[in-house]
């Protein structure tokens, strides 16, 4: 698998656009991570993400707090017909009440996949924990992605995780500095031992009483 870093900046402006160019016809997937501000009011807050001005996704997070700046819960999408040469990549508001200030950031990277069978994407929102199931094509390695997003009631360390057939093969936790505020968690990639055969998969807590909601959203990526 190639990786190819397509930009890192500070998000000073929204709408914000990038020339970059593919290194490869292989099958390609766009991960972006970034963060943005409410403006005036709670919400549902992030960014579209756009290629030769097709929207491909949304990375999302609900900010409670006015002004508060807050990462989006990152995403991995498949890029349509992806061709050598020069591209351009567009982030824009997704909300209204979505700004960007002097903390926020945002970066995007391509991973050219050697296998020509489509990965294991699968987005949600809501409660955890949620479950479903995907049939692995292979025998060996693949690199599993997480990224979600929750609350708690009161400050501790919580966490996510990914369970295959009832086991636990991925976490990420961390220590939120406020109370009853949805966040996102660290996104992580971890490689994941499979064999060609249909799993259970699905996202739970780690620790920590952590709570979610229809304002929540999750990603579980498998790429092979």
């Amino acid at each position: 698998m190639d990786i190819q870093e397509i930009f890192s900046v500070q998000l000073t402006r929204l709408p914000y656009t990038t020339k970059f160019k593919m290194i490869s016809n292989a099958q390609a997937f766009l991960y972006v991570a970034a963060s943005v501000t409410a403006r005036g009011a709670a919400g549902l807050i992030g960014v579209n993400v756009k290629i030769d001005g097709t929207v491909l996704a949304a990375s999302v997070v609900y900010a409670n707090e006015p002004a508060s700046s807050r990462p989006t819960v990152a995403m991995i999408v498949k890029i349509p017909n992806p061709t050598v040469g020069e591209h351009e990549l567009t982030l824009e508001a997704t909300t209204q009440i979505t700004m960007t200030g002097p903390l926020d950031y945002a970066c995007g990277t391509i991973f050219y996949q050697g296998m020509s069978v489509d990965p294991f994407i699968w987005r949600f929102s809501g409660k955890v924990p949620q479950y479903t199931k995907f049939k692995s094509p292979m025998s060996g390695k693949a690199v599993l992605y997480l990224a979600g997003s929750a609350y708690i009631k009161t400050p501790q360390v919580c966490g996510l995780s990914v369970v295959m057939d009832g086991n636990v093969v991925a976490k990420t936790q961390m220590l939120p500095g406020i109370g009853n505020s949805h966040f996102a968690l660290p996104p992580i990639f971890v490689p994941v031992q499979l064999k060609p055969k249909m799993y259970d998969i699905g996202v739970s807590t780690t620790i920590g009483e952590m709570l979610s909601d229809d304002n929540d959203n999750y990603e579980i990526g498998i790429l092979f």
